[in-house]
């Protein structure tokens, strides 16, 4: 009779990770909102506020991907560093991005502009 308890226990470990994303997700566009809303609400430029909102959740989604969603133990500089390399050109478009609708949208509220370029 064939062993089924490993797919089990996969199917188990794969409905906990999905359960954490979406956890984690909700949690990082709570953090960039917050993080802009609160840098632009003290007169901070729309570019900066989200460059700099956007560095809060790529650093925060890194930590809480890697330690709780997947549990690695492994904490070798280089697997940080592929991170850090692949994560450094979203900034420059996510600022890019919410430049563009935010001047096309003069007048529109900050929430609206930011669930675009989010």
């Amino acid at each position: 009779m064939p062993d089924y308890a490993d797919g089990w226990n996969q199917q188990a470990e794969n409905k906990t990770q999905l359960s954490r994303f979406v956890i984690s997700d909700g949690l990082s566009v709570l953090n960039d909102y917050s993080a802009y809303q609160c840098l632009t609400t003290h007169n901070s430029s729309i570019g900066i506020a989200k460059g700099l909102s956007c560095m809060a959740v790529m650093a925060f989604g890194f930590i809480v991907n890697k330690c709780w969603i997947f549990r690695s133990t492994r904490r070798p500089l280089s697997e940080c560093t592929n991170d850090v390399s692949f994560y450094a050109s979203t900034p420059g478009v996510n600022v890019s991005a919410n430049a563009v609708i935010s001047r096309q949208a003069a007048g529109v509220a900050k929430v609206i502009t930011l669930s675009f370029a989010t």
